[in-house]
């Protein structure tokens, strides 16, 4: 039966992979792993630096379990299970290894390819996800446009400066455009109606 969501498909697929770490990695996975579709560090967006995947220690959890996160600006069935093989060898240890040698030689057995802090299946691991996604179905998610946060624009103030223009008054307001536009400018406490500046 197809995921409802990406969050189910994403577990459906741990859940595949528990036999094939216990018997190509030679590792249990954690029984408390989460996993959701989410961006795994603000610096996505910020820095063009490509993160795709974290996983969070178990100390992290207020439940105590292995919070796995994948971009949401990837969409691929292959792609993303290869994300989440990475991670999830990252849960295995508890992220206490990082990209050092335990966790070289467990992506290795794995069938991840250099660079180790990327998440590149190599043939033999291609073929196991691709049997996987067969079985799950389509990932249901459309990535997002990471250009697209380029194109947002920083908005400014909404309010229009309206002073006094008496010079020894120096009263200073703010005001909408809508009202400025409709003549609701107020008097100042002087006697003198004010001005947007």
């Amino acid at each position: 039966m197809p995921a409802e969501n990406r969050e189910q498909w994403l577990q459906q697929m741990v859940g595949l992979l528990r036999p094939y770490f216990e018997n190509q990695v030679e590792k249990k996975l954690p029984e408390k792993v989460h996993v959701s579709c989410g961006f795994p560090s603000r610096k996505a967006l910020v820095r063009k630096a490509v993160f795709v995947g974290q996983c969070f220690p178990t100390r992290m959890s207020g439940a105590g379990y292995n919070e796995v996160f994948i971009s949401p600006l990837k969409a691929n069935e292959l792609e993303v299970a290869a994300i989440l093989v990475h991670e999830l060898i990252h849960a295995v240890d508890d992220c206490v290894n990082q990209h050092k040698r335990p966790f070289i030689e467990m992506a290795k057995r794995a069938g991840l390819v250099r660079p180790w802090t990327c998440s590149v299946p190599g043939d033999a691991l291609q073929g196991v996800l691709n049997e996987m996604i067969e079985k799950l179905g389509a990932y249901p998610h459309s990535e997002i446009n990471r250009n697209a946060f380029d194109d947002l624009k920083k908005q400014g103030t909404r309010l229009i400066k309206v002073v006094c223009p008496e010079a020894d008054c120096g009263v200073v307001c703010r005001m909408t455009k809508k009202y400025i536009e409709t003549g609701r400018i107020p008097t100042c406490a002087c006697g003198t109606k004010m001005e947007a500046a």
